[in-house]
């Protein structure tokens, strides 16, 4: 619900959030009847999309700036995560994720309290802009995890600008297919340092359903993978070890 506009806003970030939700308003009070074809209609909704995104951008902002001056129990729990989903009425799971992204993208500042750039620069001005998406900060994101440890930090820049680049034109299945060509280049040989193996390794065990089934995820290296094909291949065929 669109809140109250307020008589006398006290600051200029105020003034500019009261005229932003009487705007939203005015929308909302005119409709979209006098829209005449579809053309009008995508335009608008291609505006709305970038909109969203800003507004997406704003939210990253001040989440990263929530997390340097996080106080626990500031404002009634421990954690800026349970707060974030309590009030936004989100999953706890989205609000993590969005702690995430506000970590990369969001404004740092330093040891010796100067401004930092965010970690993926190019990406987070993008995501201000509302050029890009949540799908495309993930494929960067993901792109990141599979770059080997070896790869120095002005090349990690390039690849970052990149990609940014690319994402503010392209959808993120395409960014995907550019990021993989881009990681073909840095890693030609497709093998990864066996300590950044070590650092993928997981396994994740979910929450009981309401039948007590549980579901799980892992990340195992190849030799693990190779047993388990081995097992698999015996002991998981349809029938076996079930008489029923």
């Amino acid at each position: 619900m669109l809140s109250n506009p307020t008589p006398h806003p006290a600051t200029a970030v105020e003034a500019a959030m009261v005229a932003f939700e009487t705007a939203l308003q005015g929308l909302r009070d005119v409709g979209f009847g006098e829209l005449s074809n579809n053309r009008q209609r995508l335009d608008l909704v291609q505006r709305f999309e970038t909109g969203t995104r800003t507004i997406s951008g704003f939210g990253t902002v001040l989440i990263a700036d929530m997390q340097e001056q996080w106080i626990p129990g500031e404002l009634g729990d421990y954690r800026l995560a349970d707060v974030l989903a309590d009030t936004l009425r989100i999953y706890p799971s989205e609000a993590k994720a969005r702690l995430k992204i506000a970590e990369d993208l969001g404004p740092r500042t330093g040891f010796s309290g100067a401004p930092l750039d965010p970690v993926y620069p190019n990406t987070a001005a993008a995501h201000r802009d509302g050029a890009i998406g949540r799908a495309h900060i993930t494929v960067i994101r993901e792109f990141f995890a599979q770059v080997p440890s070896y790869v120095d930090a002005e090349t990690r820049e390039q690849a970052e600008a990149k990609l940014a680049e690319q994402a503010r034109i392209l959808r993120p299945d395409q960014l995907r297919r550019a990021g993989n060509r881009i990681l073909a280049y840095l890693n030609p040989d497709g093998d990864a340092p066996e300590v950044d193996r070590e650092r993928k390794r997981s396994f994740t065990l979910g929450k009981q359903g309401t039948d007590l089934m549980t579901k799980g995820s892992f990340c195992v290296d190849p030799e693990l993978r190779a047993y388990l094909e081995a097992l698999f291949a015996k002991y998981a065929k349809p029938g076996v070890a079930n008489p029923h």
